[in-house]
């Protein structure tokens, strides 16, 4: 078993705010999902 942490920090929660209205939330949820199938491409 394989676990990956992403651990995001920002200076403000105005920053995270805008991260969020930018659509981060959406896009980190779309590369998470890809990880599985790109790591099954990589030879061991």
């Amino acid at each position: 078993m394989t676990r990956m942490t992403a651990v995001t920090m920002f200076s403000s929660a105005e920053q995270l705010e805008q991260m969020l209205q930018m659509g981060m939330e959406e896009g980190m949820r779309l590369a998470v999902g890809q990880i599985d199938a790109i790591l099954s491409e990589v030879p061991v």
